[in-house]
């Protein structure tokens, strides 16, 4: 018995929430289920985050900036103290090193 059928039965036993849907999957792919997700998950961020989001800005270039200029914002202001203490820190190391900044 493989581990992909062993996980399987396990589920079935405590009748997890989509128990036959992940038992169809684990003897459809066995196991190459971590290649397949790998796989299908790459196909969906290649289209849903990187495709689709650049073709919208692209033909809608203004209600794009609108919607997403408040979001930036706030990730701007909120990670300002990370970026800065990062800054000092390569700042002070190059300084040590002998390295001169502007």
């Amino acid at each position: 018995m493989t581990m992909a059928e062993r996980y399987a039965a396990w589920l079935v036993a405590r009748r997890r929430p989509m128990t036959w849907l992940l038992l169809a999957l684990t003897l459809m792919v066995g196991e190459s289920g971590v290649a397949v997700a790998t796989l299908v998950m790459t196909a969906l961020v290649l289209i849903f985050a990187e495709v689709m989001p650049k073709t919208y800005a692209i033909t809608n270039p203004e209600t794009a900036a609108v919607r997403v200029a408040p979001v930036i914002s706030v990730v701007v202001r909120a990670f300002s103290p990370v970026v800065n203490a990062v800054r000092w820190l390569v700042r002070a190391i190059l300084g040590l090193l002998g390295v001169g900044l502007d």
